[in-house]
Order: structure tokens, then sequence, then C-alpha cells
């Protein structure tokens, strides 16, 4: 029954939440600000309402696929009957308010972004994950939402903008501006569209198209590539730091597309999007390189272990 439920969670990707809170914590937390001025309580407790909203949003994932999973997979712990629906759905909404109300512990802001994820979650699996675009955006700005967690923890750098303002406040006049708009959330916007790019090569577990493939996989190297060029030389920033982090995400991606044109079979897509999903880790690593944190980036990827370790031990039947 336990090996049920943690299948039904997916634990092994709870860490991915924990990494774009970390991503979004250090980006805003000054490179100049020493370690030992750093307020925990406030980046834990986002950390695990994070946590929480991604494993409610993965029951709940299965909860409104179970019909369609009974066809597909009927081994998965909903269709199998290891755990009733009913049960599922009073977890997955259990673990959603959950991470909210401890989100609304932190900040008013943080509470906002906790309630725009819930709502993300919702839409996706309420529906949207059906539609053909509209699914991929919809986990895009969870991811977003994920990473703006973190930010809304961190001590906002009055040095670099004037006073007073928070990191929400450039989403809407008079402080909105694009340049300014750019540079608070351009590490969540890149792990966003990695989200959305993932979503979409997800989608061709059901029907390989190799054509369509290709483009995906195209856009999720010009997505690693533009941090490099763009964004992370922007204000600073060593973006030769990022480097180590990226060609690990990129060597997994590569690797697992390799085995795909291999075989060229469903399951193969499945492990791609399994190294995908991994690669959050890592990119959230580069992200938080690149500002500085190399010691930060370099425990955000050791993540990988864990996440690894949990996936032998937690099968999930795909």
């Amino acid at each position: 029954m336990i090996v049920a439920f943690l299948r039904l969670l997916r634990l092994s990707n709870v860490f991915t939440a924990v990494s774009n809170v970390l991503c979004g914590y250090f980006v805003i937390y000054g490179a100049s600000y020493p370690y030992n001025d750093l307020d925990v309580h406030p980046l834990t407790m986002v950390a695990i309402a994070s946590c929480l909203m991604l494993l409610s949003g993965m029951t709940l994932n299965d909860c409104f696929d179970v019909k369609t999973d009974m066809q597909r997979y009927p081994t998965r712990p909903l269709p199998s009957g290891k755990i009733s629906v009913p049960v599922a759905y009073i977890l997955g909404f259990g673990l959603m308010i959950s991470g909210v109300a401890i989100a609304s512990t932190i900040s008013g802001e943080t509470l906002a972004v906790a309630i725009l994820l819930a709502i993300g979650i919702l839409a996706y699996n309420a529906g949207l994950k059906n539609k053909k675009h509209y699914g991929p955006a919809s986990l895009g700005v969870c991811r977003f939402c994920s990473v703006l967690l973190g930010m809304t923890a961190a001590p906002f750098p009055e040095d670099r903008y004037e006073g007073g303002r928070t990191v929400l406040s450039f989403l809407y006049p008079p402080e909105f501006a694009l340049e300014h708009f750019f540079e608070v959330y351009r590490f969540a916007i890149i792990v966003g569209l990695y989200a959305v790019l993932l979503t979409y090569v997800s989608k061709l577990e059901e029907q390989v198209n190799f054509s369509q493939l290709r483009r995906y996989i195209q856009g999720v190297f010009v997505l690693l590539l533009c941090p490099l060029s763009v964004v992370f030389s922007a204000q600073g920033g060593n973006i030769w730091t990022a480097l180590p982090f990226l060609f690990v995400n990129a060597s997994m991606i590569i690797v697992a597309l390799i085995r795909v044109f291999e075989i060229k079979r469903s399951e193969a897509i499945g492990i791609l999007v399994r190294n995908m999903v991994w690669g959050f880790i890592f990119l959230d690593a580069a992200c938080i390189a690149v500002m500085g944190h190399i010691e930060v980036a370099a425990m955000v990827s050791a993540l990988i272990v864990p996440t690894f370790v949990l996936s032998k031990l937690i099968r999930v039947q795909s």
C-alpha cells in the first residue's frame, strides 16, 4: 500500500520542485550577501509548499485520468484498485491546501503565487492537458510560479532597485518596465519555457512523431543556449559557471534521444521525458551558478542523487 501511494505521488520528481525554489531564491539573493545572513525559515517553508503543490498535481493528474488509464495503464495504483479514487482526490486536494496554507505564512506575495500555482494545476488537470497548446502553456505557468515562490521568499536587493519594491511589483504599473521585467523574471521564464517544451515532448508518448520531436528538441537546445548568450550575461554574472550544469542537462537529453531514434518506440520517449524532468535540477543549478552562488549550484545539482535512487526504488508503471 505504501509503495502504491509513493508511485501515485511520483515522489522522485519532488526534488525538481526544491530546485525550482532554490533557483528563484538565489537569483534574487545577491551574490555579495554573506550566507550567514541567510534566513532559512522562509526558504524552507516555500520549498515545502512547492513540494506539496507538485505532489498534489501528480496525484490529481491520475485522478482526472483514471478512466483513460484503465485502458492504457491498468497497473497504475488507481486503475488497479490499490488506491481508491476518492482517497486519491482527498490526498491531492489535501496536499494542495496544505501547500497554499504554508505559503500564506511567509507573505501575501507568496500566498498569491501559491494560489496562482494551484489554479494552474487544477486548470491543467481539469481539461487543459487535452488541449494542444494550452496544456503545455499551463504547465509552463506552473513551473514559472514554482520559481516565483522562491523569489518571493528572498530579500529583495534594494541596492539594485529603488526601495519599497517587491518581486511581484514589476508585473503591474507603475513599477512595470520591460527591461526590469526581463531582468527580474528571466530565469523563471526560462524554466517555464523548458516546461512547455517538455510537455510537448511528453505528448509524443501516445504517438511517436519524429519530425515533431526534432523540432521540440531543437527548441530545447536553443533554450539552453540562449541563457549563455543573452540572459546570463546581463547584469554581470559569469556565464562560464553555468556551462558544466547545462552540459549535463544536454547530455542526458542526447543520450535518451539516441535511444529514441534507435528503437523508435514510445517507451524510449518516456525515458527522454524522464531525463528532461530531471534536467530541471541542472537548469536551476546553472541559473544559480551564473549569479555567483557556485557552492549552492553544486548542492542543487546533487539533488539528482536522491532523485535517481527514488526512481529506481519506486518505479511508476507507464
